[in-house]
């Protein structure tokens, strides 16, 4: 990547081709793969994806009505937050979208410390069939 932040910077002061006095990405997605290049990109679509399958499982699996409900509201919002920012930039600095991947991660670490042998241990992201071997104890 060019750097973080750097996007606007490399548009007014040195730009390739003429974008018409555009400077934003106006593109959250394109901001992130630009600042910080593809590695990052990626490792941060495989957090991204993971979130959202780990959520959606313990939506369909979990027993607790309450867990149920906050799993699919926090999926609703990550995918609604994978929409939106098609269209808009800037958000990197907005601390309600890392509260948002924050409260992901509680549902997440929730669950898992409510099942049986895992009881007491906040693990982290995990996959769905990980998930799904714990629930079968």
């Amino acid at each position: 990547g060019i750097g973080a932040g750097a996007f606007e910077y490399w548009m007014t002061e040195r730009p390739i081709y003429y974008a018409g006095g555009i400077v934003n990405a106006h593109n959250w997605w394109l901001e992130l793969l630009v600042n910080y290049g593809v590695p990052i990109f990626i490792l941060f679509l495989i957090f991204f994806l993971g979130l959202l399958r780990s959520l959606f499982h313990i939506y369909r699996f979990s027993r607790d009505n309450v867990v149920k409900v906050v799993s699919l509201a926090t999926f609703i919002a990550l995918v609604e937050f994978a929409i939106a920012n098609a269209s808009s930039s800037g958000l990197l600095r907005n601390y309600g979208v890392w509260l948002l991947f924050a409260t992901a991660l509680c549902v997440i670490n929730h669950y898992r410390t409510q099942l049986p042998n895992t009881r007491g241990k906040a693990t982290g992201i995990c996959s769905a069939e990980e998930l799904a071997k714990t629930e079968e104890h």
